[in-house]
């Protein structure tokens, strides 16, 4: 499994997931059902890359994955922007 979208991530499977600083639910999308139902993108090469800086020694590394959203939710913050204009 390379790169893909998991349409509700408590259906991903867990059985292969080797990246215990990070989680499906941390990743997935956080519009809370509004616009989808937990979408969570899936890419073995970011999630490597991310766990590597978590546990490369000597480094402090804080991840803010706030902008995992999925594409309702960015229109719906777009619609709101423009509204406060």
């Amino acid at each position: 499994m390379a790169s893909m979208l998991i349409a509700h991530f408590p259906n991903f499977d867990l059985a292969a997931w080797r990246w215990p600083h990070f989680s499906p639910r941390e990743l997935a999308c956080r519009c809370g059902g509004h616009f989808c139902a937990g979408d969570y993108w899936h890419d073995e090469g970011f999630l490597d890359a991310l766990e590597a800086l978590r546990t490369a020694p000597g480094r402090e590394f804080l991840a803010s994955l706030r902008a995992v959203e999925c594409i309702g939710r960015r229109r719906d913050k777009l619609h709101a922007q423009d509204d406060c204009r």
